[in-house]
């Protein structure tokens, strides 16, 4: 939005300089992103957010620095018109839909003169960004920069039976646009139309056919109010965009309309000549004045500082506002019509804030309640998971929460557990998803089909089973070995639990949706199922056309950050000593599982070993029936001395009594 200094002095008196002013209204929440001096005046270009369509006009960004500046605002002046005597038949205005046009009103000006605009009106408009067409043109585009409504002139001469039609186009019609280019309209199009034709899309762009030109004598001015989504959407599908569109977009202020009309009749009789003839409007629409109670307890409780009812009063009355009736505790604040940005009493203590100057509020350090420490330790938990995964390889991703029916059901999920969404906006986001799994799986195939390999990746993310909502953490790998992506899977499960400071953990069988029975594995801690890890089933794979086997997990944050809270951590120093590595090769019977090997060997505390993993397991000719090779990797270490040889076997030889008097191991 431009603007210039010049034309703000109209309604406000401005004391302070253009650099100043450009500060102020920047620091009062319009961002002025340039200025430049021109042709002795200044122009200011700011950056309007989308919630604030009042300031697209000169009047509003006035009222802004007139509430800045304590000044007083000078509203828009319109000379009295003589009441007319209408003539029935004369002109009709029918709509087709009150939704998508509330207000239509038109003026007829007959015996105008088309000319080339004077020189003042000329360079106001090129001074922000418009380019001059002739008198009539310039005058609606005058008026709309400054006034906010849109406005559009009709050759009257080359409409139609003098009927003007507000309807949705038909699919077969076409409209060549004042631009020249001949578009194809849709139901979804809003036109302007005479009995034969379209003459215009509503609210964005007027056609060739009734355009006003060199010989046209006779006008008739639009001004109207068109439904923000269906001026948005006629002009995304048709790929036109307008001052006039970029405003309905937003939303007018329909108590305005008729004085934009007005001033725009005013002007055309000054310059243009010609005789008001008639003025026609649609019943305008009933509308509610809103009123917002304003607890005087609520701005200090949120601004941290007293206002008393005569500053209050002050801001929101130079802003357009009516302070009502008052007691000690609240105040009645009346909202203007134009202010579609403001509903609640929050939005009127950002008013306040806002003029009275950010600066003003004081700077203290927020209280700290428990509930706010719990939070935070929760979000330090959430982040430390990331950091350790993050650290171990995987990568970070984020799916959608809402998933198909078919997506969940393909995984296993029957449709009685499922939260469901009553008005879904595709089939494809019509479940709310009971697990991660089946959005990292899809995610990962996407992967696999743009030639990417050696994937993993993880979610964390709330999930909803039982009409519960709960944090999970989701895991997932892609693998050609099976069983090799299985522990490896299990293998960051169990770093995952080392370096959260959880040491009782074990890993059974478990059963879910999606994994095969043979091929998955839960983790057990503190006799909780605290996740479930396995090979995602060929079926599923198939139908995603996934080749690769793929393996995942999914955790309980809930059961894991419990766990976190209840483990003591400790310091230990980095050794100063070298550790001594040994391996043991053995044939063990297939039904025991490693995991109680490691974990018997652990208890009994053996001198000097500090880490005893599994390192290779293999299944070939050499190994019996019924058995498998292990490799064990045994880490031996001091913290007082450097150990001998001797130690070492002493310490290596007990372990290998344990194999074989407990499990009936062979050394190989």
């Amino acid at each position: 939005m431009k603007v210039t200094y010049n034309w703000l002095n109209d309604f406000v008196d401005i004391t302070i300089p253009a650099e100043e002013l450009a500060e102020k209204l920047t620091m009062a929440g319009l961002e002025v992103t340039h200025l430049e001096k021109r042709d002795g005046d200044f122009v200011f270009e700011l950056e309007i957010t989308s919630n604030r369509p009042d300031l697209l006009s000169v009047i509003g960004i006035a009222r802004e620095v007139a509430a800045i500046t304590d000044s007083k605002l000078r509203p828009l002046h319109i000379k009295g018109l003589r009441s007319l005597k209408q003539k029935t038949g004369q002109l009709t205005i029918k709509i087709e839909n009150k939704n998508d046009c509330p207000l239509y009103t038109a003026k007829v000006i007959k015996g105008v003169k088309i000319e080339s605009s004077p020189d003042w009106l000329k360079r106001r408009l090129e001074l922000v960004g418009l380019r001059s067409v002739n008198n009539i043109v310039d005058i609606t585009n005058y008026v709309l920069m400054e006034t906010g409504q849109p406005l559009h002139a009709f050759d009257l001469n080359r409409i139609k039976d003098d009927t003007i039609f507000v309807r949705r186009a038909k699919g077969s019609e076409k409209i060549v646009l004042i631009d020249g280019e001949k578009h194809n309209l849709t139901k979804d199009s809003l036109v302007i139309a005479d009995r034969q034709k379209p003459i215009a899309v509503a609210g964005i762009m007027g056609g060739r056919d009734c355009e006003v030109v060199q010989e046209t004598c006779d006008i008739l001015l639009e001004a109207a109010i068109f439904h923000p989504i269906t001026t948005r959407r006629a002009s995304r599908l048709l790929g036109l965009s307008s001052e006039s569109a970029y405003r309905f977009e937003r939303g007018i202020d329909m108590q305005a309309v008729e004085s934009a009309s007005l001033q725009a009749v005013n002007l055309i009789l000054k310059i243009a000549g010609g005789e008001f003839v008639l003025s026609k409007s649609t019943p305008r629409p009933k509308t509610k004045q809103q009123i917002i109670t304003l607890k005087h307890n609520r701005i200090k409780r949120i601004l941290g500082s007293d206002y008393n009812i005569r500053e209050i009063k002050q801001i929101l009355n130079a802003l357009g506002f009516t302070v009502g009736k008052q007691s000690r505790t609240d105040c009645k604040i009346s909202v203007p019509s134009f202010r579609i940005d403001v509903s609640q009493p929050v939005d009127l203590v950002e008013e306040i804030a806002r003029i009275s100057g950010y600066e003003k509020i004081p700077s203290r350090l927020p209280r700290i309640i428990p509930q706010d420490a719990r939070a935070y330790s929760k979000w330090i938990k959430t982040r430390q998971v990331k950091n350790i995964l993050i650290s171990q390889g995987v990568n970070e991703a984020v799916t959608y929460s809402l998933l198909s029916r078919r997506c969940i059901n393909e995984f296993g999920y029957p449709d009685t557990k499922l939260m469901t969404v009553t008005n879904p906006l595709s089939s494809e986001q019509e479940v709310l998803r009971p697990s991660i799994i089946p959005g990292l799986i899809t995610c990962i195939g996407y992967n696999l089909n743009q030639r990417q390999k050696d994937i993993r990746l993880f979610e964390i993310g709330n999930i909803f089973r039982n009409n519960q909502e709960k944090p999970f953490l989701g895991i997932a790998y892609c693998g050609k070995e099976p069983e090799k992506t299985l522990r490896l899977l299990r293998g960051l499960l169990e770093i995952l639990c080392y370096r959260l400071g959880i040491a009782k953990y074990e890993f059974g069988f478990t059963r879910y949706p999606c994994f095969p029975k043979d091929v998955s594995l839960s983790l057990i801690v503190n006799k909780k199922i605290c996740a479930s890890l396995g090979m995602i089933k060929p079926a599923i794979l198939e139908n995603l056309d996934i080749k690769d086997y793929l393996f995942a997990a999914e955790l309980d944050l809930e059961l894991l950050f419990a766990e976190i809270e209840k483990a003591q951590k400790r310091y230990i120093p980095v050794p100063l000593y070298p550790e001594a590595a040994r391996d043991i090769s053995i044939i063990l019977k297939q039904n025991i599982p490693v995991g109680d090997v490691i974990k018997r060997i652990k208890l009994n505390q053996i001198r000097y070993l500090v880490e005893f993993n599994l390192k290779d397991e293999y299944l070939g000719k050499q190994i019996p029936p019924g058995h498998k090779g292990l490799t064990l990797s045994c880490i031996y270490q001091a913290r007082d001395h450097t150990l001998t040889t001797q130690e070492v076997d002493i310490s290596h030889q007990r372990v290998l009594d344990i194999l074989r008097t407990a499990f009936s191991a062979q050394q190989r």
